[in-house]
């Protein structure tokens, strides 16, 4: 019985994720275009972060780190840090002057 109910309220926050960011990321496509959405959704993938919830922040936290592996995303800010169930961390890409996308991620 409670793990219907679990089930059910992770599948509302899956659809509920998928619908904004499916909404952020056609606002970002405008500006930034195709090539640039379908790599932030593969590198979601990579971090296995692909039905987290992405944010818009006005600043990154972490450290800058330069890549060609991410097609049209050459820079990112990655702040990671150990915790006693794994690695947590954020990734950040800029897509306006002051505005990144937030991809967090868990392993």
């Amino acid at each position: 019985m409670m793990n219907d109910g679990w089930n059910a309220f992770v599948q509302e926050t899956l659809q509920f994720n998928d619908r904004s960011n499916t909404r952020l990321l056609n606002a970002v496509r405008l500006s930034k275009g195709e090539e640039f959405v379908a790599d932030v959704r593969a590198l979601m993938k990579t971090a296995r972060s692909e039905h987290g919830l992405l944010r818009v922040v006005k600043e990154p936290v972490g450290m800058k780190q330069s890549s060609t592996k991410h097609g049209s995303i050459t820079e990112m800010w990655l702040n990671q840090r150990s915790t006693s169930s794994g690695i947590r961390g954020a990734i950040y890409i800029q897509v306006k002057p002051a505005r990144w996308l937030k991809i967090t991620y868990s392993a």
